[in-house]
């Protein structure tokens, strides 16, 4: 009777065992499911707007022979859907500027070009000139500071020792063995070896890489940004630089970009929720660029449920040309500044806003980058920092199926050790002799 009685308690603790075991791989199945189905949902959000096709123009229109049109280098890119166009009008004669138009398809850019080299308004439009949305930035300053308590951030150090230097002082010379042409991928490099007729020297250079996908993905190298068809990712590298001998061993690097966005019906004061916001976020996982978890980004208010536009990036950069997780250094961010709009008289945005000056909005972004401890510029000399300017939504991170897997058999393999011990356990102490157990007491 009492080996009947310790079988049937053996075999009621195995099933309880059992059905603990089942309970255990079915919350770990949800869970596992419910991150696979959240990244299901947010790539059907991001992917709707479905594969676009690429094409492109160099100084679109330019007289031929005119000696203006090798001064400088104005890109379109063209993205075309079934229904619209995503226009990317990159300008480097003066401050490198991106204007992001959505149109209706088989819209056309037209420049008067003898207006353009001369700074008038109005001078590039659409042709028809009817625009879906529009927003445009131009990095109009490099800053250099002087960080002698390292305190890492621009606004923290003497206002004395923080210079900028206007870009539009630069010469912008297109690297044509980076260019890449195809329906799928565009991408061009833009490079200023000098600065106000000083040269850097042979190893030093300021280098803009541009880069439109027809489809979503990922960079190829660190962070690994997450693209879109609506999206142009921007490498920015900045490499044994001296401005007007700024530069000392406690110097440090930042960047100065003028937003600007068209608000409609636009009038009178304005207010906060039309003003461009700066965001951060977490992200799910560190899988493609690891050790960080945060992005962020700088959004334009929503129009029309779904217009809006945004520069984006993980909060890292890299101080070796090579970029390696060892040699990143953080990007700091600062509180954007109202700024007049007449300040686009110096890039392109004037040529094309010029006449709807007071429909627009602008702001400040200032951007630096350095880690307490880092050596300060002068230790490699060198920064590298990529970010995505674009329509609509930000691509959100998904989590790959590898990472799902590898949670899968990270709760899996616990649950089952914590089984086998309770079987063990358990089947330890049904199979004591009763004897036994009174020798115990």
């Amino acid at each position: 009777n009492n080996k009947r009685w310790l079988t049937g308690r053996l075999g009621y603790a195995v099933l309880e065992c059992l059905v603990m075991a089942r309970n255990m791989y079915l919350v770990t199945f949800i869970c596992v499911l419910g991150i696979y189905g959240l990244q299901l949902v947010e790539g059907t959000k991001d992917d709707k707007e479905l594969v676009r096709k690429l094409s492109v123009e160099e100084n679109p229109g330019c007289p031929v022979g005119e000696s203006f049109c090798s001064n400088g280098t104005l890109i379109h890119i063209r993205s075309d859907s079934e229904t619209d166009t995503i226009h990317f009008v990159w300008n480097f004669f003066g401050c490198p500027t991106l204007l992001l138009a959505r149109t209706q398809l088989g819209a056309n850019l037209s420049i008067d070009w003898t207006s353009f080299i001369s700074g008038t308004s109005g001078s590039a439009v659409f042709d028809p000139p009817e625009t879906l949305y529009t927003f445009g930035w131009s990095l109009t300053t490099i800053w250099t500071f002087l960080d002698e308590k390292d305190e890492v951030e621009m606004n923290k150090v003497n206002a004395s020792g923080v210079f900028g230097h206007d870009t539009k002082n630069f010469y912008w010379a297109k690297d044509d063995k980076d260019s890449v042409v195809s329906e799928d991928l565009v991408k061009f490099s833009m490079i200023a070896k000098d600065y106000d007729g000083q040269t850097f020297g042979e190893e030093g250079y300021i280098k803009i890489t541009v880069q439109v996908h027809s489809k979503e993905g990922y960079g190829t190298v660190l962070p690994y940004l997450r693209h879109n068809g609506n999206s142009s990712q921007v490498d920015i590298s900045l490499n044994k630089i001296d401005l007007n001998n700024t530069m000392t061993p406690k110097t440090r690097i930042g960047l100065g970009y003028l937003l600007v966005q068209q608000v409609p019906n636009l009038t009178g004061d304005i207010s906060v929720k039309d003003k461009i916001y700066v965001q951060k976020t977490k992200t799910l996982d560190d899988e493609n660029s690891p050790g960080v978890f945060e992005m962020h980004s700088l959004r334009t208010p929503v129009f029309n449920s779904y217009d809006q536009s945004y520069l984006e990036w993980k909060p890292v950069s890299y101080t070796g040309i090579i970029r390696d997780i060892a040699d990143s250094v953080d990007v700091h961010i600062y509180d954007l500044e109202d700024q007049s709009p007449i300040q686009l008289d110096d890039s392109f945005l004037w040529s094309f806003y010029g006449n709807n000056i007071s429909t627009l909005i602008a702001q400040r972004a200032n951007i630096s980058f350095g880690t307490q401890g880092d050596g300060f510029f002068n230790a490699t000399p060198h920064i590298s920092w990529s970010y995505l300017a674009g329509y609509g939504p930000p691509p959100s991170d998904t989590v790959s199926m590898l990472v799902i897997m590898t949670l899968a058999v990270g709760l899996g393999i616990p649950a089952i050790i914590i089984i086998i011990a309770i079987i063990y356990l358990f089947t330890k102490k049904l199979s004591t002799p009763k004897d036994d157990l009174l020798l115990g007491r």
